[in-house]
């Protein structure tokens, strides 16, 4: 009766995340050491970005509440850009959050994932948010979205490559 919704819903995201970041560094570290390359995680990698952009997320039927304390704690602890956004930014009527990139991108789990694969699935959500990657499971995100999603990145992430600000695609990466 006392629970918060949505402190159980971000709880749950985190887990599943971090749960994630488990997997791809040590799958990810297994392949490296003994092919020397990440070919054979490409279906990971595609399930790892599907769920950082919450592309499979059930849409709510109707708006939900929580404890205004613990979003407004929870919010402020984002970086944001100079519009004042943030990938923390509850969204609540239809889904969780205004922008759909999970705001672990910034977390400890993310940034110690192997130098080569965090290459690719920069190279690949760079793909994705800028529309070059048109597969049909982003269809869900709208341009305006992918957009302000890259913005908050490029001002936000203080390690994505430099073609995130040039916007020109790295030809080496793949």
């Amino acid at each position: 009766d006392s629970s918060d919704i949505v402190a159980l819903m971000v709880l749950e995201h985190q887990t599943h995340m971090h749960n994630f970041f488990t997997r791809l560094h040590y799958e990810s570290t297994l392949a490296l050491q003994s092919y020397g390359h990440l070919n054979y995680l490409r279906n990971i990698v595609d399930a790892f970005l599907r769920y950082l952009l919450f592309t499979e997320e059930a849409e709510f039927t109707a708006p939900i509440h929580g404890s205004a304390a613990f979003a407004d704690t929870f919010v402020a602890q984002g970086p944001k850009d100079k519009q004042g956004r943030s990938l923390r930014e509850f969204d609540l009527q239809t889904r969780i959050f205004k922008y759909p990139c999970s705001y672990l991108i910034y977390s400890a789990g993310f940034d110690q994932l192997p130098e080569k694969l965090k290459t690719s699935i920069y190279q690949k959500l760079f793909d994705v948010l800028t529309g070059k990657d048109e597969r049909p499971e982003w269809s869900r995100l709208s341009k305006a979205t992918r957009r302000a999603i890259r913005e908050i990145l490029v001002e936000t992430k203080r390690d994505l490559p430099a073609y995130w600000k040039t916007g020109e695609s790295a030809k080496f990466a793949r």
